[in-house]
């Protein structure tokens, strides 16, 4: 008898492609995961029949609840299968179920239109809900208010306590958002900058006894959640519910923005004032139950015990007293997924963090679980996996990610899920669930039980890193100390279980603190540093925490008397690390982390002057950083380190860039050279204009004395140019030429020259500026090319004396900067590390940049585009203090003026990262010494002594690099390194000379991307820091 067997279904594929490559040991399962996948893929190809795509589909909040008609006029449609009549009712109709009575499809979808002029935007609504046969919130016949499903807006009626819904107009606000998202925010990928999330609730972010407010958050709490350092802020309790002490976890109101901190446009606000700061905003999402509350919840909504909810007892979570969703239902999918997609199109959001996710994933919710991580507990036969629930936040997931292009930025996804579940952060692609990260909940959990159960002078080191470092592999983590549930009553901060009572007598300046306030200080900074070091991909610290709340957290309810007391509450984490030792007689964890060592003492008593550490084999600071040639823990060199009794000390290899002493400026004035012309210089723009003027002037005296119309034109020609070694750079000699209107050779451009005189002078005139394009549109018939324009505008300003940028003609933006530095541009505050992947574009107006303010090492200045992107991605200038710039490939005034600018009035060495071809020479040599073009004003553009770091053609055998991305040099390369040779600022730099040598003998060049043969992050974590420890630049 033959056997055969099924072909692979494309579920199969994926997942055999995707998450089992990835990780082999899911194999056994991939039956599973790929019947889950299946089942998504059913899923979805259902909603696309009825809705086209997922993210029209997750559009329901365009048809569904309350919506203003073209004519003035209200359309209400409600999903209520159970229910045997529905109406909307308010004080406009005066409570009145016959006035608007909807009419019911054969979906139970009701539809009902309110006629113009019967409802206005603010009014009171509610929804009447006639009680059907399956009834169990009210007798057969009966009408019952409830408040609409998918309402904007709820309020609290001060005099009854009873909560209504509020007819919203959201069309018509109009709130004009100001800033855009983050363009290329951090995340918790590989190459990404991590997610520092600081987790806050609006209403306790206050020091006020009193519930906050959106406005209250905007203006001092989001500028100091900035300046500490954070880059993503995760709102809590922003849908609306009724009991304020469920911090927000008890939602009742889905769509409705909660009315006790502000309105919607104040929320708005908050949000728009957090992207100006270069903060994402992550939204708390509650999908995984809902409130028990039947008059102002979903529950029994159309009066049954189901409708967005699973029956009995499977729809009642017994642990958190509320109902859980029936994710097989098309009508919650579409509430649920429209419900993401409203809070990201509406209010920008950022992104989510799904909260109660193993509540979702498990039909018994993880209650009573302690999960041990064998696959079997996740995909075996007894696993009690939810696939509807799988399958949703499969759905959720790709909607998600999917409306990122269309928001401008990215949009994160954050799974609260303390199961481990393997597969949960991968690509939905993969046959993954989709989410970007997940919370750590195991750390919290550990130090609370240490605190509670263990001296700390019996901590096992082992323990701790095993913890901390048991992680999935490639699945983003965020790590964290505390909860904001141990914060709350009934549980203690930190803080407090380290200090207890003693921090109300004995952390005052007024007082000695006792031994339990030096140890609880000292254990509570290590506790933190270890988590945010080890712990994860990213960190997240709720709101009081960075400053170590002291009790606890408490809502105004009725067991505290409804008291405000306890209500207020007001570096980067690493890629995995590679920890080398764990000495549990001394209480020492050390490790390497990006090219630093970090050295942790929990020892109660013992400081060690000279710990021997060699770090791990895989350390890529190697002897640059571990210098001695003393064996330790199996390498060949190690170093000594000092590690003071419960303390952690973080050795980094500083760069080693020195800046250069203050010379006397030598100035082409003061080298009194023959032949050469002076320079030019500033000049405001009265002078601009008289200068104009009097050329103007002695042309008509000319004219009068049948002279003719002429003018005399500093040559700008190679043969009058000049470089001064003393200067380092080019400067225009003496020669002129005779421009007139009687040669037929030279009667065009006189007629170009006076017509673009008389543009600048207008320009001046009037203060203003424009691009060297406008000015060529302005007279297109007699420019023809702007070119011609371009060069009659460096004609005019050697014929005046000054600077191009004096004319008030600039190019357009094309460099940009990102790093340690912040200016002022015409009076707006820039600071250049909050500006993405993309970086800050350098402004044509230099002139008007001030207040330059900068704790950098250096200034990088590198060729291309593709490398600043890798660089700022990388946030490499938070590992070394620095500032880049790019003007993407031959640098434009305004970046060289700007560059100019940095380097004298910060007093920083300059490094240059340029192809190894002779193109990228040439462009070096145009930010150092300036262009010949442009010769004339050298004095503002070029930037003598930059080194130059690399990519040199002695780098490519020294670091490796593969002959297939080795690219023969050409024979206009050849010659082209044969012109810069004979050059005279070549001949001066010896290095240099040999540099090109190398390069015509090897005849090779290569790129700054070839580097990523060796991968994508090489660059800035291997060869940039490498070069920089070594000083190795010419």
């Amino acid at each position: 008898m033959s056997s055969s067997t099924s072909p692979p279904t494309p579920a199969d594929e994926i997942v055999s492609s995707g998450v089992v490559t990835a990780d082999p040991y899911l194999a056994p399962h991939a039956p599973v995961l790929a019947a889950r996948h299946a089942a998504y893929a059913k899923t979805k190809a259902a909603i696309e029949a009825t809705s086209g795509s997922l993210t029209d589909f997750a559009l329901g909040f365009n048809t569904f609840g309350l919506r203003r008609t073209d004519d003035g006029g209200w359309r209400y449609t409600e999903w209520a299968p159970a229910a045997a009549g529905l109406a909307l009712v308010g004080p406009f109709n005066s409570w009145d179920v016959d006035a608007h009575r909807a009419e019911v499809d054969e979906y139970g979808v009701w539809r009902v239109t309110i006629p113009p002029h019967t409802l206005a935007p603010g009014d009171v609504v509610k929804t009447a809900v006639q009680m059907g046969p399956t009834a169990v919130h009210g007798a057969l016949g009966e009408w019952h208010h409830r408040i609409p499903a998918w309402i904007e807006r709820v309020e609290q009626d001060p005099e009854t306590g009873a909560f209504h819904g509020v007819a919203v107009d959201s069309a018509s606000e109009d709130y004009q958002w100001q800033a855009p998202r983050p363009v290329a925010p951090p995340g918790p990928g590989a190459t990404e900058e991590p997610l520092i999330i600081y987790e806050a609730h609006i209403g306790i972010a206050s020091e006020e006894l009193a519930v906050g407010s959106y406005a209250h958050f905007t203006a001092n709490v989001l500028p100091r959640i900035a300046a500490l350092g954070y880059n993503t802020v995760q709102l809590m309790a922003v849908m609306e519910h009724v009991y304020y002490g469920s911090f927000g976890y008890q939602v009742t109101s889905f769509f409705a923005a909660s009315s006790r901190y502000g309105s919607r446009i104040e929320l708005k606000s908050l949000i728009d004032t957090a992207h100006s700061l270069g903060l994402r905003v992550l939204l708390d999402v509650v999908h995984s139950h809902a409130s028990k509350n039947v008059l102002d919840g979903l529950n029994g909504f159309d009066g049954s015990d189901a409708g967005y909810f699973h029956a009995p007892p499977r729809g009642d979570h017994p642990l958190w007293d509320s109902r859980v969703f029936d994710y097989s239902q098309l009508e919650v999918l579409r509430f649920l997924l429209s419900n993401l997609r409203y809070w990201i199109d509406e209010f920008h959001f950022d992104g989510m963090r799904f909260d109660g996710v193993t509540s979702m994933l498990y039909t018994h919710h993880g209650v009573g679980m302690g999960f041990s991580g064998s696959y079997d507990e996740y995909f075996g036969a007894d696993a009690c996996v939810d696939t509807d629930a799988v399958v949703y936040l499969k759905l959720a997931n790709e909607l998600v990610h999917s409306l990122a292009a269309a928001s401008g930025g990215s949009l994160v996804t954050i799974a609260e899920d303390v199961s481990g579940m393997p597969t949960l952060c991968r690509p939905v692609d993969e046959g993954g669930v989709g989410f970007d990260a997940r919370l750590a909940m195991a750390l919290p959990d550990m130090w609370i039980k240490l605190l509670k159960e263990v001296p700390d002078e019996e901590w096992n080191m082992g323990h701790l890193v095993h913890t901390l470092t048991n992680r999935r592999f490639n699945e983003a983590t965020i790590a964290y100390a505390e909860s904001h549930d141990q914060a709350l009553v009934g549980d203690k901060t930190i803080a407090f279980w380290l200090m207890d009572a003693d921090m109300y007598t004995h952390m005052s300046v007024l007082t000695s603190p006792t031994p339990r306030i030096d140890r609880g200080i000292a254990l509570h900074k290590l506790i933190r540093a270890l988590t945010y070091m080890l712990g994860g991909d990213g960190w997240l610290a709720f709101c009081g925490a960075e400053f170590g709340h002291p009790e606890w957290l408490d809502f105004p309810r009725e067991g505290n008397s409804y008291s405000h007391k306890h209500a207020p509450a007001l570096a980067r984490p690493s890629r995995p690390a590679y920890v080398s030792a764990k000495h549990e007689a001394d209480k020492i964890i050390a490790f390497d982390v990006s090219h630093a060592v970090v050295v942790f003492n929990f020892h109660p008593s013992s400081s060690f002057e000279s710990y021997r550490y060699g770090g791990h084999a895989r350390n890529a600071l190697d002897t640059v950083f571990f210098s001695e040639p003393v064996p330790c823990g199996g390498r060949d060199h190690s170093i000594l380190v000092y590690s003071p009794s419960r303390t952690v000390v973080v050795y980094k290899l500083r760069t080693v860039v020195v800046r250069a002493a203050k010379r006397p400026k030598v100035t082409l004035e003061s080298l009194d050279l023959p032949g050469v012309r002076d320079e030019v210089a500033e000049m405001e723009d009265n002078e601009v204009v008289s200068a104009i003027e009097a050329m103007v002037l002695r042309m008509a005296h000319e004219i009068l004395a049948e002279k003719g119309l002429t003018y005399e034109v500093p040559s700008r020609s190679s043969s009058n140019q000049q470089f001064v070694p003393e200067l380092n750079r080019m400067v225009l000699k003496s020669k002129t030429t005779i421009r007139d209107f009687t040669g037929i050779n030279s009667v065009r451009k006189t007629a170009i020259t006076t017509r673009v005189l008389q543009l600048i002078h207008e320009l001046c005139s009037k203060g203003i500026h424009v691009t060297k394009r406008d000015l060529f549109y302005t007279d297109v018939k007699l420019f023809e090319k702007q070119t011609d324009t371009d060069d009659i505008l460096d004609d005019v300003a050697t014929m005046i004396g000054c600077t191009r940028t004096s004319l008030n003609v600039v190019a357009s933006e094309k460099g940009v900067v990102v790093g340690r530095v912040s200016f002022r541009d015409a009076g707006d505050l820039i600071d250049c590390t909050r500006m993405g992947v993309g970086g800050k574009a350098i402004p044509p107006f230099t002139d008007r940049i001030t207040d330059i303010e900068s704790d950098a090492e250096f200034i990088l200045v590198v060729e291309k585009d593709a490398a600043f992107m890798r660089l700022a991605e990388d946030r490499f200038y938070n590992t070394y203090p620095c500032i880049i710039i790019t003007a993407k490939g031959q640098p434009d005034v305004s970046t060289r003026r700007f560059l100019k600018r940095l380097k004298e009035e910060l007093n920083l060495p300059v490094l240059g990262l340029f192809d190894s071809d002779p193109y990228g020479c040439r462009i070096f040599s145009v930010y150092t010494t300036g262009s010949k073009n442009l010769s004339y004003d050298s004095a503002s553009l070029a930037t003598p002594d930059i080194k130059w770091l690399g990519v040199r053609p002695s780098d490519l055998d020294r670091y490796n690099i593969p002959e297939q991305c080795r690219l023969p040099l050409s024979d206009r390369d050849i010659t082209a390194c044969h012109q810069l040779l004979k050059e005279e600022f070549i001949k001066c730099n010896p290095e240099w000379v040999k540099e090109l040598k190398l390069m015509l003998k090897t005849k090779v060049k290569a790129e700054i991307q070839a580097l990523a043969t060796f991968g994508f992050t090489y660059l800035s974590e291997t060869y940039l820091p490498q070069k920089l420890a070594a000083g190795d630049w010419i």
